[in-house]
């Protein structure tokens, strides 16, 4: 189920370039770290209010962190090295 929706986005993103001209930009560091920052604020905000909303975002965040760790290893370090 990734695979495929990389592949659609892959294909969306391609459309949208080369099909409908339209100029992809990244947002800045800062608008990224800011919006991280709130989104963290309201998670937590919202699993202090409601306890099934906490039990999911709970095992949510341990999911990421385990992904994160095998992430690491797997594709961020083929990633980097594929740059060249």
């Amino acid at each position: 189920m990734l695979s495929e929706m990389e592949q659609k986005n892959m294909s969306a993103l391609q459309e949208l370039r080369d099909r409908k001209n339209v100029q992809i930009h990244r947002f800045p560091d800062d608008v990224l770290a800011e919006l991280k920052t709130l989104t963290d604020e309201t998670l937590q905000e919202e699993a202090e209010k409601d306890p099934k909303f906490k039990r999911v975002f709970d095992a949510y965040q341990q999911f990421r962190q385990q992904n994160d760790d095998w992430s690491a290893i797997s594709e961020n370090a083929y990633l980097a090295i594929d740059k060249d």
